[in-house]
């Protein structure tokens, strides 16, 4: 059981970690942001950025994820939509052009791993 609540623990370690650092393009603080906008216990996002606990409710590493999923949508969504508009520009040269079509790969993936669904057998079983 123990293992479980460490790999729960860790997961939503690297949740916050990721979504801390998609969010952090805003002006404010990134934790503050997500604590207030997903109604996460900013506390919570602090200890385990800086001193991971023990244990974690596991409705909250579903949320983290859920939160994180949003956040690659977003940030893919984003990227497209940059990729389209430079693409739509008069006079790009092929490198530019190959630039912004790996830009364009690079938005669909973060889409993509926004749509997807998976918790990691082991810890989804605690």
């Amino acid at each position: 059981m123990k293992q479980y609540i460490n790999e729960a623990v860790q997961k939503a370690k690297k949740l916050v970690d990721i979504v801390d650092t998609l969010e952090a393009c805003g002006k404010e603080n990134a934790m503050r942001s997500i604590s207030r906008s997903e109604k996460l216990p900013y506390q919570l996002l602090w200890n385990l950025k800086f001193r991971p606990p023990k244990s974690i409710a596991y409705d909250l590493v579903l949320k983290l994820d859920e939160v994180y999923r949003r956040k690659c949508q977003e940030a893919g969504a984003a990227l497209m939509s940059e990729a389209r508009a430079a693409l739509s520009e008069e006079g790009l040269n092929a490198t530019d052009r190959n630039i912004v079509l790996a830009a364009h790969s690079v938005g669909r993936a973060a889409e993509d791993t926004g749509m997807a669904r998976s918790y990691g057998s082991n810890v989804a079983a605690a």
